[in-house]
């Protein structure tokens, strides 16, 4: 009946507890005890976090530096540092697609047909960097043609000297 003995233990006024308490044997009251610390330490358990969560160091002042620092880890400026990713794909009719690259050396179009798995350059680099060297009288490289992939369209922005055309 150790159970019986705590409830009334429990429910019995705190003037009368007494009384009931000291009819308890060592075992229950030392049972009482361990159950009375468990309670304890689980009350600080359950409230200590969000009391020590709310105490913060005060706002630090930031610095021409720290904003120096992020700066650095900002997209215009880590961009030119990934190569070959962020693929932009332009469907075509069929079940191909192209798409421009970055690389270290430049850039390049791709053409991909998804129906056979392969994937190969759009078209000859060196031979259109020369036709466009040709045609408009400015040196271009093969790696760093004029041309800019536009999103709604399957087609090709190019800036040259003369202006853009599409």
């Amino acid at each position: 009946m150790p159970f019986a003995r705590r409830l009334i233990a429990r429910l019995v006024p705190h003037q009368q507890r007494r009384q009931v308490v000291d009819k308890l044997t060592d075992d229950e009251k030392s049972h009482m005890k361990s159950r009375n610390i468990l309670n304890l330490t689980v009350l600080i358990l359950v409230i200590a976090p969000p009391v020590m969560a709310q105490q913060t160091d005060p706002p630090r002042t930031l610095t021409a530096s720290d904003y120096a620092r992020a700066e650095k880890w900002m997209p215009y400026n880590t961009n030119p540092l990934v190569f070959r990713s962020g693929v932009r794909p332009t469907w075509q009719a069929d079940d191909r697609f192209w798409y421009r690259i970055t690389t270290a050396e430049g850039s390049e179009f791709l053409l991909v047909d998804a129906a056979k798995g392969t994937r190969a350059p759009a078209f000859d680099h060196a031979k259109l960097a020369a036709a466009l060297s040709a045609a408009t009288g400015t040196t271009y490289d093969a790696h760093h043609l004029p041309f800019q992939p536009m999103d709604k369209r399957s087609h090709l922005v190019f800036n040259g000297d003369a202006g853009t055309v599409i």
